[in-house]
């Protein structure tokens, strides 16, 4: 059975081995960036001389990240690989970071 052109299947049996770890692994991907980038935004928010270019980019980067969230059942299997390929580095970098 073919897979389906996106994940808005609730069947997800049907995916392939491959994109169901692709989605698990975007899933903990983004959402481990999400909490990552509103964490940086609070504190560039509550400095005590807070820049409003550090402020602009950390909303833009938890928006896009709390987007890609929303959306990562849309996705399809290949835009599903590129999040984990893309972003996959930028969250072990925030978890390194945070250590």
């Amino acid at each position: 059975m073919p897979e389906p052109d996106d994940l808005r299947s609730h069947d997800l049996s049907v995916l392939s081995e491959r994109s169901a770890r692709d989605l698990d692994s975007a899933e903990g991907i983004l959402g481990l960036l999400t909490g990552w980038a509103a964490e940086r935004l609070r504190l560039a928010r509550e400095a005590a001389e807070p820049d409003p270019e550090t402020v602009a980019r950390w909303t833009a980067e938890h928006e896009r990240y709390a987007e890609l969230m929303r959306r990562v059942r849309k996705l399809t299997p290949n835009e599903l690989r590129r999040v984990v390929e893309e972003l996959g580095p930028v969250a072990r970098r925030a978890v390194e970071e945070g250590r």
